[in-house]
């Protein structure tokens, strides 16, 4: 069973596995997800490759994924109001 924790230090939420005892800043099913998308991107390209409708789906290089670094320029971000501190945020538990 994994559990959301809050780190004061670094202000940010991580994931500790109460079996294995480890803890990590990535959700436990990214993996999963990734590959799955990966998956229906493939199926989608190999699909429209022969489906010359107009309406069919094709898979482009020009669509970045999130795991490709963006290269935007700096952004000034502003503080946040006092009402919506992260801190403050009631999350529902992961089903295992």
């Amino acid at each position: 069973m994994t559990s959301l924790s809050y780190d004061d230090n670094s202000k940010s939420y991580y994931y500790y596995n109460n079996i294995t005892k480890k803890t990590q800043w990535e959700h436990p099913l990214d993996d999963i997800y990734r590959g799955l998308v990966k998956k229906a991107r493939a199926e989608s390209q190999s699909f429209s490759l022969h489906d010359n409708r107009e309406d069919a789906t094709y898979v482009t290089d020009d669509i970045l994924s999130l795991e490709e670094p963006l290269n935007l320029p700096p952004k000034k971000l502003e503080p946040l109001p006092l009402g919506a501190r992260k801190k403050d945020l009631k999350l529902s538990p992961l089903k295992s």
